[in-house]
């Protein structure tokens, strides 16, 4: 008999070796979750959490961060992962995670804190690296910026402010929808690929003339209103500091 047949786990499955909190590939998602061995300082760090989090719905505090810190390989990113998929409660191959969560831990007071939280208090959790979306951007972000970003992309929206503006006007106005339709008999691709584009804003402006020729008289209307958004933005600053200078 081999050692491999003795032990209890499938030693042979692979692991990722560095948890990424921004890979949510389900597959990869699935065995981290079912694969996570929590030792008792963990899982009473996770029971501090969890019933602070159940105990803010009737005695709020001040308090809106939690700091987890460690040295390299305790197990930080997997603590912070985990916690969000459990909030968030999100579908991992067909099994909601916070079942896929506790299961693995076998924790009863864990258990009944997660219950609780899905039940009565529904979460929205973006999960990002700073070091990697601020890595994309060719110029110095602010950290708000970078979480703006995300924002975006997790909603379904495009990640230039520009677009994404004229995104949301169009899906207020219900017209989001005939811009998309637009967009694949014109171009025949899909508009989330022509927002990523190079020619991204001389296609949304074409297509946005088409869709609201009212507001955008011509192909070009929304392209030229973009580039003088930095002009308007300078002339707004100049004529503050001239009304109240330093």
């Amino acid at each position: 008999m081999k050692i491999g047949q003795l032990l209890e786990r499938d030693f042979s499955k692979p692991i990722e070796e560095i948890i990424k909190v921004n890979n949510a590939d389900e597959q990869t998602v699935y065995t981290e979750l079912t694969e996570y061995v929590a030792t008792d300082r963990i899982k009473d760090q996770y029971r501090h959490l969890l019933k602070a989090m159940v105990d803010a719905k009737s005695t709020p505090t001040e308090g809106i961060g939690v700091w987890i810190s460690g040295f390299f390989g305790s197990g930080k990113s997997s603590f912070a992962k985990n916690l969000g998929y459990v909030l968030a409660n999100r579908t991992v191959l067909g099994k909601p995670a916070s079942a896929l969560f506790t299961k693995q831990l076998g924790d009863e007071h864990i258990t009944r804190y997660v219950e609780w939280l899905t039940a009565n208090i529904p979460c929205e959790i973006f999960m990002f690296d700073v070091q990697v979306d601020l890595a994309v951007q060719t110029s110095a972000e602010q950290i708000a910026e970078v979480m703006y970003r995300v924002l975006l992309r997790e909603l379904d929206y495009s990640e230039d402010y520009d677009i994404a503006e004229l995104e949301m006007k169009l899906e207020s106005e219900g017209k989001l929808d005939a811009l998309m339709e637009a967009c694949q008999n014109r171009f025949q691709r899909k508009w989330s690929l022509v927002r990523k584009s190079s020619g991204k804003f001389s296609g949304a402006s074409a297509l946005v003339h088409e869709v609201d020729p009212k507001v955008f008289p011509s192909e070009t209307s929304f392209l030229d209103e973009v580039k003088a958004r930095p002009i308007a933005r300078l002339t707004r600053r100049v004529s503050s500091t001239l009304r109240h200078p330093a």
